[in-house]
């Protein structure tokens, strides 16, 4: 029993190494990059053949495969790449051709395996095509946590492996922004469909592209903050995906006019009231709505107030109402026959329908 409590410890410990350093996929030799290389199996039955590999920075690679019998022709028979993981990354079929492209970490282990190599005399000659970038994804970045950086006005390529899985990428943002999002196939013509899919850290997402098979762009609000982006779709074809952004602020707006509404009596109180007119505005760039405020005094201070007892209320731009340089819908409330002062600010939505305000305007003086 002793001697149980003595080895029980030993073995936890063993245990958790495992966890951490999992045994490894195993290879039967190093294959050399960017060269063929021949492999010739001169026993009497078929056999397979797995070697190996170590990204010597991060890129992108293809496998391409030529399996012959000794006779000449072709033996057809596939091949896959996999990486430390087990996880297959692309394939080759019928003993001839490439794989699809292949990102590639610094570091990372990537692993060929054919299946048979054709017996007496048979071969299997495969070349690796590696070249360095950085333009391309760094794995495993399949979820959140391990997302790639993307860098404003450049370019990050990446390809979807032939396990379906996601790729993830995240963008930092110092203030509010205009962001511009570029995303589709890397090669014109390919018969694909990808989806990009936006999160902010709380988790909440909206899809920013759905079906895409061909180079689209779209321009977002969002404030400052980290974002996630995800890529989904069709696999073992290069995509591309570019953000560019700008600071951005919603530019204050000049009340021209506000014109006075029908006058008329409160049959309640006999008080002598009257609607507001429309209010014209000059102002610049992008508005999705205006925010109003009304108040008995210049400073802005007594502020009136307006629907739903808030003391300013949302004025979208919408066709049949509002526009972005007038303000209708105060038609239908009236107000005690005096002086007031009106100010108004602009505002955008952003990718999560959160609003991004701009200044407040100067504020007008109306005699109702």
């Amino acid at each position: 029993m002793k001697t149980m409590k003595r080895l029980l410890p030993l073995f936890t410990v063993m245990l958790f190494c495992l966890f951490l350093f999992p045994v490894g996929v195993k290879a039967d030799t190093t294959i050399a990059l960017n060269k063929w290389v021949t492999y010739t199996n001169n026993s009497d039955s078929y056999v397979s053949k797995q070697v190996v590999f170590t990204a010597p920075a991060n890129g992108y690679f293809t496998v391409t495969q030529k399996n012959r019998y000794a006779e000449g022709y072709r033996h057809d028979d596939d091949l896959y790449v996999i990486d430390r993981n087990n996880v297959e990354l692309g394939y080759a079929y019928n003993g001839d051709g490439s794989t699809c492209t292949i990102s590639a970490t610094k570091g990372h282990k990537y692993y060929i395996k054919s299946d048979g190599i054709p017996y007496n005399g048979g071969t299997l000659k495969l070349y690796v095509t590696f070249k360095e970038s950085s333009s391309w994804e760094t794995e495993e970045n399949d979820t959140a946590v391990e997302a790639d950086k993307l860098t404003n006005k450049k370019w990050k390529y990446g390809v979807l492996n032939a396990s379906g899985h996601y790729d993830y990428f995240k963008i930092k943002l110092k203030k509010t922004s205009k962001v511009k999002l570029t995303f589709g196939p890397k090669s014109v013509g390919d018969d694909c469909s990808f989806h990009l899919t936006l999160y902010n850290t709380d988790n909440v997402d909206e899809s920013i592209f759905s079906y895409v098979s061909s180079v689209s762009s779209k321009t977002i609000y969002l404030k400052k903050g980290t974002y996630y982006l995800r890529v989904s779709g069709t696999v073992d074809l290069p995509y591309k995906l570019k953000y560019q952004s700008s600071s951005f602020s919603v530019k204050k707006p000049v009340i021209k006019k506000v014109k006075r509404g029908e006058a008329y009596k409160s049959w309640w109180y006999g008080t002598k009231m009257r609607y507001f007119g429309t209010i014209s505005l000059k102002t610049k760039g992008t508005i999705d709505g205006y925010g109003v405020q009304i108040a008995k005094k210049s400073n802005m201070k007594s502020k009136i107030s307006l629907s739903d007892s808030l003391k300013e209320k949302d004025c979208g731009t919408y066709s049949y109402s509002d526009t972005k340089s007038t303000i209708r819908r105060f038609k239908s409330q009236g107000f005690k026959r005096r002086t007031y002062y009106v100010r108004v600010r602009g505002y955008v939505y952003t990718a999560f329908d959160e609003k991004i305000y701009g200044s407040w305007s100067k504020a007008k003086r109306v005699k109702l």
